[in-house]
C-alpha cells in the first residue's frame, strides 16, 4: 500500500498550482463610477474657486506656484495607500449624504459672495463627507490626509502671507548682508532691504522674502511625512529643519544674485534672480528627500 504524500504551498513543484495564494481580482473600472461622478460634481459646484486656480499657480510673483503639483502628489499619496484603501472601504452610512448635500447647499448659496478661504476649507469638507458617504469610515480614514494635503494648492495661506512676508524679508536681507561683508564685497546699507554693493544694487523686496519658498517646502515635508511612514520623532525633525533650510537657501540666493549682478552686470543680475527661485526649490526638495532616505524612507 502506497504513502500519498501531501505538500506544503512551499513544496509545491515547478508549474503547479499553489492553492495557498488566491488570485487577485481584476480592478474593476466600473467601481471608479461613483468617484469619477463626485469629482465632476465638485467641480460644478466649486467652479467659481476653481475657474482662479490657473491665475493662481501661475500668475507672476505668486506665492502659489507650487500649486499646480499639489494634487499630483494627493494622488500619489491615494496611490500609496491603495491596497489598504481597497480593502477597508465599503459603502458609507446612509446618513453620511447630509453633511455630503449641506456642503454643497452652503457652496451654492455662498457661491457668488463668499471669500476664497471659505470655499477652499468648503471643498475640503466636501471632499471628505463624500468620502465617508461613498467608501465609509475605512476610505474616509485613508482620504483624509490627501484631502487635507489639497489645502496646500488652495488660497487659505493668505493671511499666513500677510503677516509673516515681511519679518522673513528683514531676515533674508541682514543674512545676505553678512554673506556680502564675509566674502569681502564692502557692502552698504542704506535701510533694511536695501544693499549696494560696488557695481549692482541689491533689493530685498517683498518677492525676496522667501515666503514662497517656504510654503512650497511645507508641502514637500509634508509630502514625504505621508508617504514615508517613519517614525514620530523623524517627522517632527523634517519639519523642525525645514524653516532654518528655507531661510539659508533664500539667503544664499539672495547672496548669489548680488554676486552675479555685480561681477557681470545688473542684466545679468536680474536674469539670474528671475530662474534662480526654481533652483532654490529644486535644491530644497533634493536635500529634504535626502533627509528622508537617511531617516529611514524605502523608496
Amino acid at each position: 500500500m502506497g504513502v500519498t504524500e501531501v505538500l506544503s504551498p512551499a513544496q509545491t513543484p515547478p508549474g503547479g498550482v499553489d492553492m495557498a495564494k488566491e488570485p487577485t481580482p481584476p480592478f474593476d473600472w466600473r467601481s471608479m463610477a461613483p468617484v469619477i461622478a463626485v469629482v465632476a460634481g465638485l467641480i460644478a459646484a466649486f467652479w467659481p474657486l476653481m475657474r482662479r486656480l490657473p491665475e493662481m499657480w501661475f500668475g507672476d510673483e505668486t506665492y502659489y506656484a507650487h500649486g499646480v503639483a499639489v494634487p499630483l502628489c494627493a494622488a500619489l499619496i491615494v496611490w500609496d495607500r491603495w491596497d489598504k484603501l481597497r480593502a477597508e472601504a465599503k459603502p458609507g452610512p446612509w446618513w453620511a449624504i447630509l453633511p455630503l448635500l449641506g456642503c454643497c447647499w452652503v457652496t451654492w448659496v455662498a457661491a457668488g459672495n463668499s471669500t476664497r478661504i471659505l470655499l477652499s476649507l468648503l471643498l475640503i469638507a466636501t471632499c471628505l463627507s463624500a468620502s465617508l458617504f461613498i467608501l465609509g469610515w475605512g476610505g474616509l480614514k485613508r482620504l483624509a490626509a490627501p484631502s487635507f494635503y489639497l489645502l496646500f494648492a488652495l488660497p487659505l495661506w493668505d493671511n499666513v502671507i500677510d503677516k509673516y512676508t515681511a519679518p522673513l524679508q528683514k531676515i533674508s536681507a541682514i543674512g545676505a548682508y553678512q554673506f556680502f561683508d564675509m566674502l569681502g564685497m564692502n557692502p552698504f546699507r542704506q535701510d533694511l532691504t536695501l544693499i549696494y554693493l560696488n557695481n549692482f544694487t541689491v533689493d530685498v523686496g517683498v518677492a525676496c522674502s522667501g515666503l514662497r519658498l517656504v510654503l512650497a517646502v511645507a508641502a514637500i515635508v509634508t509630502f514625504f511625512v505621508l508617504v514615508a511612514h517613519l517614525e514620530w520623532w523623524k517627522n517632527l525633525l523634517l519639519f523642525a529643519i525645514s524653516l532654518p533650510l528655507c531661510v539659508l537657501i533664500n539667503t544664499l540666493r539672495i547672496t548669489l544674485i548680488g554676486i552675479v549682478g555685480n561681477q557681470y552686470g545688473s542684466e545679468a543680475g536680474h536674469a539670474f534672480h528671475d530662474y534662480s527661485g526654481y533652483i532654490s526649490l529644486v535644491v530644497s526638495f533634493l536635500i529634504l528627500m535626502k533627509v528622508t532616505k537617511i531617516l529611514g524612507w524605502k523608496v
